[in-house]
C-alpha cells in the first residue's frame, strides 16, 4: 500500500471530479456519456501522457510513479473544469432556447 502525506487531499480531488462529472451528466445530458468531449487538446495530450507514464511505471513494478502520473491527470482534469465552467455553458444553452 502506498502511503503519502497528501493521500487525503488527493482523494478529495478524485471524489470532486467524480461528483462534479456525475451531477453535471445528470442534470444536463440525462445521465447519458457523450461519445466525445469538447476537451482541448492540453488535457488530451495530458491524458495521453499520463497513461503512458503510469503503464511504464506499472511495467517497471514502481506504483507510486503510477499514481503520480494518475493524480497529475486528476488535478489537470479538475482546473479544465473549473476554467470551462460546462455548468455556466448549460444555463447559457437553455436560456436560448
Amino acid at each position: 500500500m502506498v502511503l503519502t502525506s497528501s493521500e487525503g487531499e488527493l482523494a478529495d480531488q478524485l471524489g470532486n471530479l467524480q461528483n462534479r462529472t456525475l451531477v453535471l451528466l445528470e442534470k444536463h445530458r440525462a445521465g447519458i456519456v457523450p461519445a466525445e468531449c469538447d476537451a482541448t487538446s492540453d488535457l488530451r495530450g495530458i491524458a495521453l501522457t499520463a497513461t503512458e507514464r503510469s503503464s511504464q511505471a506499472l511495467e517497471r513494478f514502481a506504483p507510486n510513479e503510477a499514481l503520480d502520473a494518475i493524480f497529475g491527470l486528476i488535478e489537470a482534469t479538475n482546473r479544465y473544469v473549473s476554467h470551462a465552467e460546462p455548468w455556466a455553458l448549460a444555463r447559457g444553452l437553455r436560456r436560448a432556447r
